[in-house]
């Protein structure tokens, strides 16, 4: 069923559009807005309507990612809030918010109790720091909901965090090896958004961009390497449009087989990497052709197919 929610009135959604959209258990179908979260049944009817306690409102023109859920007896708890789709320094004004940050605002969706929960790693690079890392405190998650794990990884991680469900107890963490990582120096907290200290963080830096799960076993991270400063005047001075981390030249991916990365990296591909389909394939984003205007959004379907 399709239903259209953009409006005022009962059971609409104002002015807001949704920042990200999922389904949740017996295939309730989950909208998380700035400031609340629905599910409804397979006919829209609402089942749950909860606020979010957001310190962060967004505006958005659609789904910014996937809202995840998880399970504990007969409570279903999802995993919210702007941090999962900005980054995080948002939220960060003084150094007792850097210090008490944690990775996840969880709510209770028959109760509506919201609690912070997966504290970052003392060895993160956003603890060990005095500083903040501008446009890179991002991270990328699934959940798998056959082994009840949260497989989590942050922008500047060189690992993978996964923790089992539903108590957040860190079980593992898997090394990654990226080609070619370029980082940058942190800014003082407080840093306003156009200093100049800012650019390297937004537009140089490395960062790992999307964690996706192909199949049971098989888990993708599509990453940035980052460029030079020398390398991103010459580029944005032949094309003004230049973004270098949609470049498919300064990206790769990297594969993650049975709890360990496979030694062979690939070459990125154009678009933005979703989400997977399962099989081994996954819904890729077509980048948009700056040339044309386009009504349309076009998708791809890809699949990795393994050496037999």
């Amino acid at each position: 069923n399709r239903v259209k929610k953009k409006g005022e009135g009962p059971g609409l959604y104002g002015n807001w559009n949704p920042i990200g959209i999922g389904f949740g258990p017996k295939e309730e179908r989950v909208v998380e807005l700035p400031f609340r979260i629905v599910t409804y049944d397979s006919n829209y009817d609402v089942i749950h309507d909860q606020r979010i306690q957001s310190p962060l409102p967004i505006r958005t023109f659609g789904p910014m990612g996937r809202t995840e859920f998880m399970q504990k007896g007969d409570t279903t708890y999802y995993l919210v809030g702007p941090s999962n789709y900005l980054s995080a320094h948002y939220m960060i004004m003084n150094e007792e918010g850097r210090d008490t940050l944690k990775n996840f605002f969880q709510i209770n969706i028959q109760s509506g109790e919201m609690k912070s929960v997966v504290p970052y790693l003392d060895k993160s690079p956003y603890k060990t720091s005095s500083g903040v890392f501008q446009e890179l405190m991002t991270k990328s998650f699934v959940v798998d909901h056959n082994t009840k794990e949260l497989w989590l990884v942050h922008g500047l991680s060189k690992e993978v965090e996964v923790y089992e469900l539903p108590d957040f107890t860190l079980s593992k963490t898997i090394p990654l090896n990226h080609e070619e990582f370029l980082t940058f120096p942190p800014v003082p907290i407080g840093t306003p958004g156009n200093d100049e200290r800012i650019t390297p963080l937004r537009f140089l830096a490395g960062r790992n961009k999307k964690l996706i799960q192909l199949e049971p076993n098989l888990f993708l991270i599509n990453y940035y390497k980052g460029i030079s400063e020398a390398a991103y005047q010459t580029r944005i001075a032949e094309d003004a449009t230049y973004i270098p981390a949609n470049d498919p030249k300064e990206n790769g991916i990297l594969l993650i087989l049975d709890g360990q990365q496979v030694e062979t990296e690939l070459p990125s591909i154009p678009g933005s990497i979703l989400f997977g389909l399962g099989d081994g394939k996954f819904l890729v984003q077509e980048p948009e052709n700056p040339e044309i205007e386009e009504e349309k959004t076009k998708f791809s379907v890809y699949q990795l197919i393994k050496d037999s």
